[in-house]
């Protein structure tokens, strides 16, 4: 009797240290320590937004057009002009890239913002506002146009936040981008535009790097790649597509992957490089694919072999890109991540060097577009409209991965105007394609029917 109770005095006491140890665990992990400075009253928005353009008043409602990475978000305005994209650049957060770079911890900033943004869009609010509608002391600022970032293109802006209700009350609106830095997906950036708020985001700042939070962590980013390049080809990579489209595999294995290719410059707009490529091949007696060097061919003997174009976008960011990499018929070499996201399957990350000086991790120029006059040169395949309806009845993608023209006249039925008023979508008689025209020159600003 005696032994057992004592027995059960060493397993309680055993017991009770383990309690201790988890509490002990839960606090330094940031569970019972962590303060929610997101929550608090401390950040609040004082100013009315209802019935406000953030265009002309710094200040109103929004509705998300496009999620683009951790700190950055296009809306439209709820009330006014509901047309123009409003591109906004989070105020006093940088998170790390996850579109025209790549870096640690920059999709899980993404996909945090995006998280946030779709619950407030399906069930609550979102309002954007400028620095200056935050008074010094904290309280309600002022009716003003709103400032643009050093880019000119985007708009410095709080993110307000209610996941729960409707056009909620000004008062139960959250930052996003106090959220963002309390979550450690950004340090405190320069916030000396809103004072009053300063010492909460700077303490929200030290909190996630003391609790060791995403970018403050000493563990690797589980969605990045620390890995090496694979040299490819943009036929492997569209065979991966193609499957992909076809419900034949869940996942492209080469999402997320960084990838070496070449392939030939087919185009180049809104910071974005189009390059394709043309492979031959021939079929063995067990029905692989054997691949051919056009060079040892002459033209009539390759057309006795297999051959498809392949093609994929390259995202360059905002920064402009030489013209040696962006003028059409330039044959590159590219190394970059390729990712299946929002913007459809795309690579990014890349670096393109305006001096010929190459790493074995930049993209190149193997032969400039002048000089371009082998088999690598820039074709165009054209088709009739029922060629093109025939090969989407098919499933036959083969128009998406290279440069197209429909050589027959083109009947237009329907015109869609999309929101930022530039861009349009043509649909046609007897077609079951689509035209989407991503920008129009306004010959007459003041005449909305002359658009080329």
């Amino acid at each position: 009797m005696f032994k057992l109770k004592i027995t059960k005095l060493v397993k309680l006491l055993a017991l009770s240290a383990m309690v201790a140890v988890g509490v002990g665990s839960l606090a330094a992990c940031g569970g019972s320590s962590k303060v929610d400075y997101v929550h608090k009253k401390d950040v609040r928005l004082h100013l009315d937004y209802n019935n406000h353009n953030f265009f002309t008043d710094g200040i109103g409602e929004v509705n998300v057009f496009q999620y683009i990475d951790g700190d950055t978000t296009h809306f439209t305005n709820v009330f006014g002009d509901t047309h123009t994209t409003l591109k906004t650049r989070y105020y006093g957060v940088d998170t790390p890239e996850s579109t025209g770079q790549i870096q640690p911890w920059g999709k899980a900033a993404s996909n945090f913002t995006k998280s946030k943004l779709e619950k407030a869009a399906a069930n609550g609010t979102i309002v954007v506002s400028s620095p200056a509608s935050i008074g010094a002391d904290g309280g309600a600022g002022i009716i003003t146009p709103p400032e643009t970032d050093s880019t000119g293109g985007r708009y410095l802006a709080l993110i307000w936040i209610n996941e729960k209700v409707k056009h909620a009350p000004v008062e139960s609106l959250v930052c996003l981008n106090l959220w963002l830095v309390q979550e450690g997906y950004s340090g405190s950036k320069s916030t000396d535009k809103i004072p009053a708020f300063e010492p909460t985001f700077m303490a929200a700042s030290n909190q996630a790097e003391k609790l060791k939070l995403h970018i403050w962590s000493e563990e690797d980013d589980p969605n990045f790649n620390y890995g090496g390049y694979i040299t490819t080809s943009l036929l492997d990579v569209k065979r991966a597509v193609v499957k992909q489209l076809n419900g034949e595999e869940d996942s492209n294995p080469f999402n997320n992957a960084k990838i070496r290719f070449t392939g030939v410059v087919a185009g180049y707009v809104n910071n974005t490089l189009y390059l394709q490529e043309h492979y031959y091949y021939d079929i063995d007696e067990e029905g692989n694919e054997v691949p051919i060097d056009p060079d040892d061919y002459s033209e009539e003997e390759l057309t006795h072999f297999h051959d498809e174009w392949a093609g994929i976008n390259i995202f360059v960011g905002m920064g402009g890109l030489d013209a040696k990499y962006s003028t059409k018929n330039a044959y590159l070499e590219i190394c970059g991540t390729a990712t299946d996201g929002d913007f459809g399957f795309q690579v990014s990350s890349c670096s393109f060097p305006v001096l010929d000086k190459y790493k074995d991790t930049d993209c190149r120029v193997l032969i400039p577009a002048a000089e371009n006059t082998g088999d690598n040169i820039l074709k165009t395949f054209e088709y009739t409209s029922a060629q093109l309806n025939a090969n989407i009845a098919a499933k036959n993608y083969e128009n998406l991965f290279c440069r197209t023209v429909i050589t027959d006249e083109l009947r237009c039925r329907y015109a869609y105007v999309g929101n930022s008023g530039n861009d349009i979508t043509l649909e046609f008689d007897d077609c079951d394609f689509s035209a989407y025209v991503k920008f129009n020159y306004r010959g007459n600003p003041d005449d909305q029917n002359d658009i080329w």
